[in-house]
């Protein structure tokens, strides 16, 4: 899958953009070598998230489709190594959405925003999310992205 045309989105070229206007440097280079040479790739459905160190704090991840054998850049950000999220889970019945980003340690506290409750560990690092009534709560901030995205476009 690796000798296949690439081609950027639209939203590709203009995250690069952004990414670079608050400091943070990705070039296409990178992002290529990032598909063509991940050191792990994920599937959710039809895309692709491929991800590549940059340096010792950061890894780059790209979304990507392939579409009649082309690899099409949807999205690309920056993580920091170590900091994604290890683990998601969805529990209907109780309508709640469990983002887990250490599989081990302990939690020493949590604090309420709204639907959303936030586990830290001693050390302040964030080691789980809950999003409560998470069906409503990511449809109504899909619902007022995709409003944002008519307004700006």
């Amino acid at each position: 899958m690796s000798n296949m045309d690439i081609k950027f989105t639209k939203h590709a070229i203009e995250k690069i953009r952004l990414l670079e206007k608050y400091g943070f440097k990705v070039s296409l280079n990178m992002v290529i070598d990032t598909i063509n040479n991940p050191v792990r790739v994920d599937r959710r459905g039809n895309q692709y998230l491929a991800v590549k160190p940059i340096d010792e704090i950061y890894a780059l991840r790209v979304v990507y489709e392939v579409r009649e054998n082309i690899k099409v850049i949807i999205t690309l950000y920056p993580v920091r190594r170590g900091d994604t999220v290890y683990k998601i889970k969805y529990d209907p019945d109780a309508d709640v959405v469990l983002l887990i980003f250490e599989d081990k340690g302990s939690i020493d506290y949590a604090d309420e925003a709204g639907d959303m409750i936030i586990h830290y560990g001693k050390d302040g690092k964030i080691i789980m999310i809950e999003i409560l009534n998470a069906s409503r709560v990511i449809s109504k901030l899909v619902e007022t992205l995709a409003k944002k995205e008519a307004i700006v476009s």
